[in-house]
């Protein structure tokens, strides 16, 4: 029995992805006119839940296309968890959980770049 190779988005692809997702999930959310006052101050929260994927420690000679990818798909991660964890409400859970596919399509998209790229640069 062969095995199949796992599903490997170029950065492109994985960025464009991650746009679809993320109009898809708008696009539902708002269909549901759904409005809350449980998060006073959105853009704080998210900042500080962000701050939680801090991007430190990657080496300097990672390319900048891995970097926007990454630090997009955290973005995205972070607004998740501050709408699940800091307003409790989990109404939106649908859409929400169905974006982590193309968060983690992007996370691998940036690695595997990368490590293209710092194998193309040593020889």
């Amino acid at each position: 029995m062969l095995c199949q190779a796992p599903y490997i988005p170029t950065p492109g692809e994985a960025d464009l992805e991650l746009s679809e997702a993320i109009r898809r999930a708008a696009t539902l959310i708002d269909a549901r006119g759904y409005r809350s006052d449980a998060l006073a101050n959105p853009r704080l929260i998210v900042g500080m839940v962000g701050d939680t994927y801090d991007l430190s420690g990657l080496p300097d000679a990672t390319p900048q296309r891995t970097l926007k990818l990454l630090t997009r798909a955290d973005h995205i991660s972070a607004i998740i968890e501050a709408v699940i964890s800091y307003s409790g409400d989990h109404s939106l859970d649908a859409e929400l959980l169905a974006l982590t596919r193309p968060i983690r399509h992007a996370r691998i998209a940036a690695v595997n770049y990368a490590v293209a790229e710092w194998g193309r640069l040593k020889r």
